[in-house]
């Protein structure tokens, strides 16, 4: 369950899932570490697998902080995430691969670039 605090943010016992978006980098933050990461127009990148994170959490815009410590944080300028006190626990690629790693696609053709 979510508590709202004084300061706008919310307060969980325990993680819960949690969405994000930096520039263009996107994803979702699973209660048991599943990162999933995606690119904003491109589709999936792929998932991190890190050790779940313990509570109490607290959520803002972007950000996870937890008692302990940890802290999931995505940029607002960049596409980029910052992930801190979690174990890496493995990664994988997305099943199916972005836009431009299909044939035929990325390619500039005589009539414009392929996307």
């Amino acid at each position: 369950m979510l508590t709202a605090q004084a300061d706008g943010r919310l307060a969980a016992g325990r993680a819960v899932r949690a969405a994000f978006m930096a520039t263009r980098l996107q994803g979702e933050l699973a209660p048991d570490g599943a990162l999933e990461l995606s690119l904003w127009g491109a589709g999936a990148l792929g998932t991190v697998r890190l050790a779940p994170f313990l509570g109490p959490c607290t959520y803002a815009p972007d950000l996870l902080t937890t008692a302990a410590g940890g802290l999931v944080a995505a940029a607002r300028s960049r596409a980029a995430l910052l992930v801190r006190g979690a174990e890496l626990r493995g990664v994988s690629p997305a099943r199916r691969p972005a836009r431009w790693a299909e044939p035929g696609r990325g390619e500039l053709t005589e009539n414009g670039f392929v996307l």
